[in-house]
């Protein structure tokens, strides 16, 4: 969930709030029993959901995503072309999908009672784009604050 959740960083969870598209909640694994992931609401119950060239479209309409900046897009991006040995041109932040193209979801909304989630590092993040929906029962609360460490104290 980098930048703007890094290992070790501690929250507070809470399990009585309804969940709105760019929520950070937390839920059971869906591959790994008694596992807790952490990723970003993208897509709601309905929603049709589409990147192209880099930009997320809801419902038809192009929805900026403010938690990812540009600067931490090329860095990442920089960053994992160096890792790979790549040079020329990098690829796409978060490359061309819609619901439909997913293998994991191949549907063409959002089911009722679940939500596609992504990772906010998204070319290396284990996300909806791989397993699939989370269904509502699964999803243990949102996150409210990070509390730990001090100097990143942030309310969500």
């Amino acid at each position: 969930m980098a930048p703007n959740l890094t290992p070790g960083d501690r929250v507070v969870v809470s399990r009585n709030a309804p969940v709105a598209r760019f929520d950070v909640i937390t839920f059971e694994s869906p591959i790994e029993p008694g596992r807790e992931y952490i990723k970003r609401v993208i897509g709601m119950p309905g929603d049709t959901i589409a990147f192209r060239g880099d930009v997320l479209y809801v419902n038809g309409q192009r929805t900026p995503e403010p938690f990812l900046s540009d600067q931490f897009k090329r860095k990442t991006l920089a960053f994992e072309a160096e890792q790979n040995g790549e040079t020329g041109n990098s690829p796409a932040f978060t490359p061309d999908f819609t619901l439909q193209s997913l293998k994991a979801t191949h549907a063409r909304t959002v089911p009722q009672g679940e939500y596609l989630v992504l990772g906010d590092n998204r070319p290396v993040s284990y996300d909806s784009r791989k397993f699939g929906f989370v269904k509502q029962a699964a999803v243990f609360g949102v996150v409210k604050w990070r509390y730990w460490p001090l100097n990143k104290w942030q309310k969500f």
